[in-house]
C-alpha cells in the first residue's frame, strides 16, 4: 500500500490534533483530581490568614480582644490579673503562639491589656504565659482563678 504525501501529512495533523485532545483532558483530570498535599498546604494558609488578619483587626481596635479559646488559656490568666488590679505581671511573650512563648522563653514585665498584652516599654504582645519567680508557668489556682 502507497501512502502519499498529501495523505501522510493529513494522518500527522489528526494524531497531533488527537495528541493535543489528550493533554487538555490530563490537564483537565489533573485539576479534578484530589491533591492531599495541594489541600493542605492551602488549608495551612487559610488558617495562617485568618490568624495574621485576627490579630490585624485586634491592633487596630477593630475587635475586643476576648481572650477565650483553648488557646489562649495562659493568656486569660494574665488578663485577669491585670483586671483584678496587679500592676506588674512577668511573663513569657511571643506574637506567635503561648507555645512559642514557653520555648522561647523571652521575659517582659506586662503592664496592661488593650487590644495587644503591652510590656514596660509599651511593645505589644499577642501571646503570654504568666510565670512566677523561679520562671515557671503560672496555674489558675495558683492565682485563685
Amino acid at each position: 500500500m502507497k501512502i502519499t504525501k498529501s495523505e501522510l501529512l493529513r494522518r500527522i495533523e489528526a494524531l497531533e490534533e488527537w495528541a493535543s485532545g489528550a493533554d487538555e483532558m490530563l490537564t483537565e483530570l489533573n485539576h479534578a483530581l484530589p491533591d492531599p498535599e495541594y489541600d493542605a498546604m492551602c488549608e495551612e494558609n487559610a488558617v495562617a490568614v485568618e490568624d495574621s488578619l485576627d490579630r490585624r483587626a485586634a491592633r487596630l481596635g477593630l475587635k475586643n480582644p476576648e481572650l477565650t479559646g483553648s488557646g489562649y488559656y495562659h493568656s486569660r490568666i494574665a488578663s485577669k490579673l491585670l483586671e483584678r488590679g496587679q500592676k506588674l505581671v512577668m511573663c513569657f511573650v511571643s506574637n506567635v503562639s503561648e507555645s512559642d512563648a514557653l520555648n522561647e522563653k523571652t521575659i517582659e514585665v506586662i503592664t496592661s491589656v488593650d487590644a495587644e498584652f503591652n510590656d514596660a516599654d509599651d511593645y505589644g504582645w499577642q501571646f503570654v504565659v504568666p510565670i512566677n519567680n523561679q520562671g515557671e508557668p503560672l496555674t489558675q489556682a495558683e492565682v485563685g482563678l
